[in-house]
């Protein structure tokens, strides 16, 4: 009886301390997470099986010891802030979310046929298939449209426009000059440059339609607000370097000859090669012109290109041509304008 008394004397006193040590700690640690991440001293202590030290009969660190519920909360804090992984930047979230956008712009579906902007060395089988069907289509109506309102291609009262340009007019030649110059005397097949070989960048063969005093070529530029959008470059065959320099030229007796050769050859070009429909014809004034060789524009009357039309003769002189009767009555008008 003395030796049970003993015992369940000492066993009192190790719960009463056990508890006052849990009280201790509960009061200077309210939260067991802060001890965890800042008192490397506490965590040691929580780390310990108290209860098994304090108690002679369990071997201190032995799987039979329970852990009193401070220290239970206290690993499950220290275990979560382990494995809770470190939260990314902004900048990871924001190239995760460009790399998502990326991806969604780049797989899109679209229709079979779709080949908008892209060069047609790249096409498929399928795409050049379609796409040729898509110029025929439109080459069909073009045709139509032409036998329904033909175009108005014919000579002024019958008389071939070679005949209005005076030979003085016809073979001036070309007298150098910079940048592009070379290269329209070149497709002009001008006397002034007869045995240069070819300086453009696009070659000088297949490039041209010819005509007897003029010759026109596509321009690289493209018209904006209509369609086709194509842009045609009529050039005299004779050298003149401006509207300035045809002006002045044999005392202004060549400008209406020229200028209605340029009109009716372009007029003629365009409605066979392009569209049968009005057109602006225009030169871009000398202050400006970027060519030095003189060429007349043609391009869609409901478009625009290059700042044209305008009636701005700081810019260029324009006029508007329905018709091939039109070219003579249009060149007078032009001349007007270019006094």
């Amino acid at each position: 009886a003395l030796c049970s008394f003993c015992v369940t004397k000492a066993f009192s006193q190790m719960k009463l301390a056990v508890f006052c040590r849990q009280a201790l700690l509960a009061l200077a640690l309210p939260s067991s997470s802060v001890v965890v991440a800042t008192d490397e001293a506490m965590e040691v202590t929580l780390s310990v099986d108290d209860e098994c030290a304090a108690s002679s009969q369990v071997a201190p660190g032995s799987s039979a010891c329970a852990l009193n519920a401070l220290q239970l909360q206290a690993r499950k804090a220290s275990t979560a802030a382990a494995s809770t992984p470190e939260p990314s930047s902004a900048a990871d979230d924001a190239d995760e979310g460009t790399d998502a956008v990326n991806e969604g712009s780049s797989i899109m579906p679209v229709a079979k046929g779709d080949a908008t902007g892209v060069p047609i060395q790249d096409l498929g089988a399928d795409e050049l298939d379609r796409v040729q069907a898509q110029a025929e289509e439109e080459r069909e109506e073009r045709e139509l449209q032409n036998e329904l309102f033909p175009a108005n291609t014919s000579t002024i009262d019958g008389v071939a426009t070679a005949m209005s340009v005076s030979s003085l007019c016809a073979t001036r030649p070309w007298k150098g000059g910079p940048g592009s110059s070379k290269c329209f005397c070149e497709l002009a097949q001008n006397s002034g440059c007869s045995n240069s070989g070819c300086s453009c960048p696009q070659g000088c063969l297949g490039i041209t339609w010819n005509h007897p005093s003029t010759v026109t070529f596509k321009n690289k530029a493209r018209a904006h607000g209509c369609s086709p959008s194509t842009v045609l470059l009529t050039s005299p065959r004779s050298y003149f370097r401006d509207t300035n320099d045809l002006k002045q030229a044999w005392g202004g007796s060549c400008m209406v000859g020229v200028l209605t050769s340029l009109l009716l050859d372009s007029w003629n070009t365009y409605q066979t090669t392009v569209a049968a429909k009005p057109v602006w014809q225009c030169f871009h004034s000398p202050r400006i012109a970027s060519v030095s060789y003189l060429h007349i524009q043609t391009f869609c009357f409901e478009g625009d290109f290059h700042g044209m039309p305008t009636g701005n003769p700081n810019v260029a002189y324009c006029v508007k041509m329905s018709s091939a009767s039109e070219a003579e009555k249009k060149a007078q008008e032009m001349a007007h304008k270019l006094r």
